[in-house]
């Protein structure tokens, strides 16, 4: 088992949302700098995740992001980037030229578009991540039977099973 230490980027600065909610952050400085603390601390992957780019789909933290992708390419730690990922572009930017190693899709893996390469099994819905050989995590947070998405903003009703 992999554990993920990560990194929640909004406004320029690594935060952490209470319960998901955008009123009621805290934050923790300069992502850079925890991306290292992390890889000092032994850390093998940092996840990433553009919050505002989650909640609108519009990408808000590139620079962060490219920061925390070029500390991790000097060290042997790789990153997954999530966050606004809803098109094959969008997927295909971050894997081919940002250098992230994987993806993480939220809101286009539960409302199943173009960009997810198969059908998620009702198996597959549970909170932990379902890996894909082409670079892709969609973690989805399962609630009372109710998928989550939109960064853990919209709610969607059905039932996913």
């Amino acid at each position: 088992m992999d554990l993920l230490p990560a990194i929640d980027l909004r406004q320029g600065e690594a935060v952490r949302l209470t319960q998901g909610d955008f009123d009621r952050q805290q934050g923790y400085g300069d992502p850079a700098a925890l991306a290292t603390r992390y890889m000092e601390g032994g850390a093998r992957w940092i996840h990433v995740v553009d919050l505002d780019a989650a909640r609108t789909g519009v990408v808000h933290e590139r620079a962060a992001l490219d920061e925390i992708v070029r500390l991790a390419s000097t060290s042997a730690v790789s990153v997954q980037a999530g966050g606004g990922i809803r098109t094959e572009d969008a997927a295909a930017e971050l894997l081919e030229s940002a250098g992230v190693a994987r993806i993480v899709l939220g809101t286009a893996a539960v409302k199943v578009m173009v960009v997810v390469p198969f059908v998620i099994p009702p198996e597959a819905m549970v909170c932990v991540a379902a890996h894909v050989p082409l670079g892709l995590v969609t973690p989805l947070a399962v609630s009372c039977a109710e998928a989550e998405s939109s960064g853990v903003v919209s709610v969607f009703r059905e039932n996913p099973y």
